[in-house]
């Protein structure tokens, strides 16, 4: 096993997580959003939202604020899926807190090379509800198959 068995359904400390409004912008047009709820808080409020939202995918940021002990030292790593669970729309200045999980560990071999599968859990709550979980799959390669 090329990650410590210690770290499987291992939780990482939370993480307090502020968005700012000229965050998403970027983001949104990294991934060819048009809509002007995602660059203006006056089209945002026109359509219900407190605040300009964060693209749905843009959770995946939040990993950034972690130091994730069981990635060091690993060579390359695949991002292989990823699905998003939410109980309501994350906005920006709203101030969140993040867990990160390892919640499981496979190890799959071909005739060529091994490989593990790391199945991650980040959770984001606000005012410590539950707001959205995000389900991230990684690869990392290991050796060659005997």
């Amino acid at each position: 096993m090329m990650v410590e068995e210690k770290w499987v359904d291992h939780t990482l400390e939370s993480s307090s997580i502020l968005v700012h409004p000229n965050e998403i912008p970027s983001f949104a047009e990294a991934i060819f959003l048009k809509d002007p709820i995602y660059y203006d808080v006056e089209a945002a409020k026109a359509h219900g939202y407190s605040h300009i939202p964060l693209p749905a995918t843009m959770p995946v940021t939040f990993w950034k604020k972690f130091d994730i002990p069981w990635l060091d030292g690993l060579g390359g790593v695949i991002h292989a899926k990823q699905s998003f669970e939410y109980k309501t729309t994350l906005v920006a200045d709203r101030e969140y807190q993040a867990t990160l999980s390892l919640d499981k560990v496979e190890t799959k071999e071909s005739s060529l090379v091994m490989m593990e599968f790391l199945h991650h859990t980040l959770s984001i709550y606000h005012l410590n509800v539950l707001q959205c979980k995000v389900y991230t799959t990684l690869i990392v390669k290991g050796g060659e198959s005997p």
